[in-house]
């Protein structure tokens, strides 16, 4: 029992690290550095020209959300005006980046730091 769950646990390791690697280097294509920042992703994502709009009214605020498939990587965007309320970047099977304005600690502009390896 225990191997088989080793070789599970290698096999999601190795499945991510893979993801994350093939992320990193599309956002390395987007951005031209080794990293990239929420600010620089929500940019990316709203001017896209594959990305799909849809906004909703509510209570007289107005909350926009943006869908964009790209190379077989998802980018999921969601703002209210100007503010950006959730940021989502995930392969099919990982998911890569999640910032969620309403309570993560870093800022729009901080890097995001994708790791080389899995330990």
């Amino acid at each position: 029992m225990d191997g088989y769950l080793n070789n599970f646990v290698e096999t999601a390791k190795s499945a991510y690290y893979q993801a994350n690697t093939y992320v990193r280097e599309k956002l390395f294509a987007i951005t031209g550095t080794p990293s990239a920042t929420v600010n620089q992703l929500a940019t990316f994502i709203k001017t896209h020209p594959n990305t799909e709009k849809n906004n909703k009214e509510l209570l007289g605020l107005t909350f926009s959300h943006y869908h964009l498939e790209s190379d077989h990587i998802h980018y999921y965007l969601e703002t209210k005006g100007q503010h950006i309320l959730e940021l989502d970047v995930y392969t099919d099977d990982h998911k890569v980046v999640s910032y969620r304005g309403y309570h993560d600690q870093q800022t729009i502009d901080t890097p995001l730091k994708f790791p080389q390896k899995l330990h």
